[in-house]
């Protein structure tokens, strides 16, 4: 399911990692990583960071960046019997709602314990 443009399938770390190191500073490393055909989802320990390649080619990329900190809440609907994907739903401050998709084969408990451990700390 997760070739379907648009939902996200969990993907190996290491291709990510030879694709987008250059846009970690230091001390922040990737945990785990969410691709579709084109796009990207990476969740560090700093942030959450959505690569979007837009256009026939993708070769304009647009890399928006989400710090933890500034989460103020966030949901997690799974899929249903017909639903191809679970919808990752996260409130920023100042932005307001972003929507994003994952494949039905993402386990969305641990896309929410991912977002809240990380957010929580945030808050100490």
């Amino acid at each position: 399911m997760a070739k379907f443009i648009g939902v996200a399938g969990v993907t190996n770390l290491d291709d990510v990692k030879k694709d987008y190191q250059n846009l970690l500073i230091e001390g922040e490393y990737m945990e785990v990583a969410f691709k579709t055909v084109r796009d990207v989802n990476i969740f560090t320990n700093y942030r959450i960071i959505f690569v979007d390649r837009q256009g026939i080619t993708g070769k304009k990329t647009e890399f928006f960046s989400v710090p933890y900190a500034k989460i103020s809440a966030f949901a997690i609907e799974s899929a249903g019997m017909l639903d191809i994907d679970v919808d990752v739903k996260i409130w920023v401050e100042g932005l307001g709602m972003i929507i994003k998709s994952f494949g039905r084969k993402v386990d969305a408990a641990e896309v929410q314990r991912i977002i809240f451990s990380h957010v929580q700390q945030c808050q100490k």
